[in-house]
């Protein structure tokens, strides 16, 4: 699971189609259509447009998403990176492409294509090495199903970046703007079940789907919850949800140690005295 300070203009892959657009006017929609895309991204982090001829024909469909961490300025700047990836990947006559950094991504298609279903399977990267650890594939269960939960719950609508974990399992998870909470639960599932099938016991993973992308990543560091208290948020959704049992556990161990720290204090003024 990434932040907003890691390498997000990475590439992760690319997709282009080996068909190639009918005619000559498809070319001259893309450009307007991608200036238009790369311009709005410093605006908002979804946007889905369309360019046509002056006639409404030969109709193009594109769309970019930022991942929920990121400021306008860094999804502008993940956003900026890719059309010349699109030249260099894939040329500028394929009907169809895709192009997935790590912090955003970029898609567009004739708008005569045949649509792709939202859980249509497209990467995977898993850790090469394998979880030394017993129980690693029950938390990450455990984190995807309280992500999914969360989602499930949220009154955000549409869309959404997520972030969670379980126990030493961080989780992060991201839908397409279009998709509405039931399909991006469904989405979130199925891209789930691809990473325990597809990665294993590895200890970081990454699958992505045509609406849809998961990730999760085993760690021990400080920001984990070694505990296991389960943990969801929405970036951008306002501050994070700290769960009761949380927040009752600092306020108890604060209490102890107020009382330990009191009765050493006694003891040591009792043995001056005596």
């Amino acid at each position: 699971m990434g932040t907003a300070s890691d390498d997000y203009t990475s590439l992760v892959f690319n997709g282009c189609s080996k068909q190639m657009f009918p005619n000559n006017v498809y070319p001259e929609n893309l450009k307007p259509l991608m200036n238009s895309l790369v311009s709005n991204s410093s605006l908002e982090t979804f946007l889905a447009a369309t360019a046509t001829s002056g006639d409404g024909t030969n109709g193009i469909n594109g769309l970019y998403q930022c991942r929920g961490d990121l400021s306008p300025a860094e999804c502008n700047t993940c956003i900026r990176k890719i059309p010349p990836l699109v030249s260099q990947l894939c040329g500028e006559t394929n009907v169809a492409v895709r192009v997935q950094l790590r912090g955003c991504y970029l898609r567009y298609e004739i708008a005569d294509s045949k649509p792709f279903d939202a859980t249509e399977f497209l990467f995977k990267r898993c850790e090469v090495n394998q979880a030394r650890a017993a129980g690693l594939g029950e938390k990450r269960d455990t984190a995807f199903g309280i992500l999914e939960n969360d989602v499930k719950n949220s009154t955000g609508g549409v869309g959404g970046f997520y972030t969670g974990g379980y126990d030493t399992v961080n989780i992060s998870g991201q839908c397409e703007g279009t998709l509405v909470n039931q399909d991006c639960v469904a989405c979130l599932q199925s891209a789930s079940q691809k990473a325990k099938t597809e990665c294993g016991d590895s200890v970081t993973g990454q699958i992505y789907l045509y609406k849809c992308s998961i990730s999760y990543k085993s760690t021990n560091s400080s920001n984990a919850n070694a505990n296991g208290v389960p943990y969801s948020r929405k970036v951008g959704a306002g501050s994070g949800n700290y769960p009761a049992e949380m927040v009752v556990a600092i306020i108890v161990g604060s209490i102890i140690g107020l009382i330990l720290l009191g009765a050493v204090v006694i003891y040591i003024i009792k043995e001056c005295r005596s």
